[in-house]
């Protein structure tokens, strides 16, 4: 009959091999707030396991605001695009007018065009400057949790009454600090940036925020397209 080996284990538990402990099997009874017998890793507590949820969560909104903000600045780029195209072939449009009458038409379709395509591109620079905002309150919030790696009780707190007007009014609690930090009037800083422009157009490039310097291009060279359109309509 042959006898078992005295240096083979027979219990089922692993074996430590090194000088490290041996981890548990799987559906040991170990929770993640108990350390494992002679390990050198600490516990984590529920303000470390909240801290790496946040962190999952605050990683994964990131990741889809700078797509989101990057489609926003591609459709507000595509809609300038468009108006020089359209302005193009309003230009070809006066060389049939044969009079005051059919000039002025085409005029008050260059003006109405300009407005529509202001608009649309408007609002696309809008959306990608609250996305901008968002995507530095994250980034904010990311650092935040790395360097301190824990989050109190409260943090994961959703709002009473969210909004419909912006996804970040559903984050949690933990993120109201660093995103009103993070946001900024964009009509203040247009308007800043239009007086800049007027009063010293070569600090324009150097002072003024880059967000603002690409709007503000976008809206004069449609403006220009459509004046110098008109121009060519009265020729």
């Amino acid at each position: 009959m042959t006898q078992p080996d005295p240096h083979k284990p027979t219990s089922t538990e692993p074996q430590a091999t090194g000088p490290f402990p041996a981890l548990p099997i799987s559906g040991s009874a170990l929770t993640p707030q108990e350390p494992v017998p002679g390990s050198r890793m600490p516990p984590q507590d529920d303000d470390a396991l909240r801290a790496e949820r946040l962190l999952t969560f605050a990683s994964d909104e990131l990741e889809g605001m700078i797509s989101y903000h990057n489609h926003k600045e591609t459709m507000a780029w595509t809609g300038t695009a468009a108006y020089f195209a359209i302005v193009l072939l309003a230009d070809r449009a006066a060389a049939f007018a044969s009079g005051t009458l059919d000039r002025a038409i085409l005029t008050a379709i260059c003006i109405v065009l300009f407005f529509l395509a202001y608009l649309f591109v408007d609002m696309q620079f809008d959306a990608r400057w609250v996305a901008a905002d968002h995507s530095a309150a994250l980034r904010r919030i990311i650092a935040k949790l790395l360097r301190e790696g824990k989050a109190p009780s409260e943090s994961l707190v959703l709002p009473e009454k969210p909004s419909a007007d912006s996804a970040a009014t559903v984050w949690p609690a933990y993120f109201t600090a660093d995103l009103q930090a993070c946001t900024s009037n964009r009509r203040d800083a247009l308007n800043e940036g239009v007086t800049l422009l007027i009063k010293n157009p070569a600090s324009f490039f150097r002072d003024a925020r880059r967000r603002v310097r690409s709007e503000i291009a976008s809206y004069l060279t449609m403006a220009v397209a459509t004046l110098i359109a008109i121009l060519r309509v009265w020729r």
